[in-house]
């Protein structure tokens, strides 16, 4: 059964269209929070200070933009379903694709965000490797946004 089946069987809920709703303004939230750690370098607070890191910084902020970009668009497909009743206009990452695909200048938006999703997956492994462990870290660990700060 496919994210639409799943879709359709809430929306025959008695207040299924609002389920679906609330959860699109969920995955919509959840995306927007991925881009603004992007845009706002919030993620470098996490991240440990390297070479690698410092040097790949500008990837790993594409690549936190691109990831949430693309979950804000399958929150906007479960927004449309929602709205108009039909759950055929879900879908996940693949439909995701298909719908930027479709819009104006969709071919150079797709390889953009596929670029920045190559961001992502080099994010996801710096994120396993260089992640800062609270507990376990010492106070010596310089996290890459200390690293990064601008000196006054």
């Amino acid at each position: 059964a496919g994210i639409e089946d799943h879709v359709g069987r809430i929306m025959r809920w008695p207040g299924g269209r609002w389920v679906i709703g609330l959860l699109a303004l969920i995955i919509l939230a959840a995306g927007g929070h991925y881009m603004r750690q992007g845009w706002t370098n919030e993620y470098r607070q996490h991240l440990r200070a390297s070479r690698f890191t410092t040097r790949w910084n500008p990837v790993l902020k594409a690549g936190l933009i691109a990831h949430g970009i693309v979950v804000a668009v399958v929150g906007l497909l479960f927004l449309i379903a929602a709205w108009r009743a039909d759950p055929q206009e879900a879908g996940g990452t693949g439909e995701a694709f298909s719908w930027l695909s479709d819009q104006a200048y969709g071919q150079i938006i797709v390889v953009g965000i596929c670029l920045g999703l190559l961001g992502f997956s080099t994010f996801c492994f710096v994120n396993a490797a260089y992640r800062i462990v609270p507990k376990v870290a010492g106070p010596d660990v310089k996290s890459l946004a200390a690293m990064l700060m601008p000196r006054r």
